[in-house]
């Protein structure tokens, strides 16, 4: 079989072991499939980094171009793991070792996400132009999407990417006291909902496939 065929058969052991240790029905779900998307990763790491540098470009606080730079970092950061883990034999890729990428992906991919999110929430108070706000919650709004087809096969990934999204938008929504602002932040809880059904659906099927 090809290396794609292996992978997805890897896949649904990985989800048939995972019901036996969790008894979630995830477990070590598809932990193959965490590393295999780097250049999407990537891509959403540009995303943020592309936002914060019209934020900064647009209102010269130095803060942003401060995160534009920590998304810089930790973007390369990411794109190192991912790269040595896909390196990894998926034939021998244990379960103490499936956690382990699964933690490697919780940290990278929740440190991006913090950073949006936090980013975002500084944007909300630090009373910068409404655009410049509109621009940060429309990214959050697009890589929400992204984390339900990029990280499906981790429960716990996709729990803290949303959360991190989330949360810090919606806490400071009230304190910009612009009610547009405010129903922009409270629409990304549908959305947060959303991708987690949506990624519990692509697991799913994929283990009934």
């Amino acid at each position: 079989p090809s290396g794609h065929e292996s992978l997805r058969e890897k896949d649904r052991e990985w989800m048939a072991e995972g019901s036996k240790i969790d008894g979630d029905g995830e477990g070590l779900a598809l932990s193959g499939s965490l590393y295999r998307h780097r250049w999407q990763q990537l891509a959403g790491a540009m995303v943020s980094i592309a936002c914060f540098a019209v934020v900064w470009g647009r209102t010269q606080f130095s803060a942003f171009l401060v995160l534009a730079i920590c998304g810089v970092i930790i973007g390369l950061l990411r794109l190192v793991m991912t790269m040595a883990l896909g390196r990894f034999d998926v034939s021998v890729i244990d379960g103490a070792r499936a956690r382990r990428i699964e933690r490697s992906h919780i940290v990278g991919s929740g440190l991006t996400a913090a950073l949006l999110g936090g980013g975002t929430a500084y944007a909300i108070v630090s009373g910068v132009d409404g655009f410049s706000v509109f621009i940060c919650i429309s990214v959050i709004m697009g890589l929400l999407v992204a984390v339900a087809g990029r990280s499906y096969a981790s429960r716990r990934s996709v729990d803290v990417q949303t959360a991190f999204l989330i949360l810090p938008p919606v806490v400071a929504g009230p304190v910009n006291g612009d009610i547009s602002v405010l129903i922009m932040c409270f629409m990304l809880l549908p959305l947060g909902f959303e991708t987690r059904a949506m990624a519990r659906g692509i697991r799913n099927a994929l283990a009934q496939s």
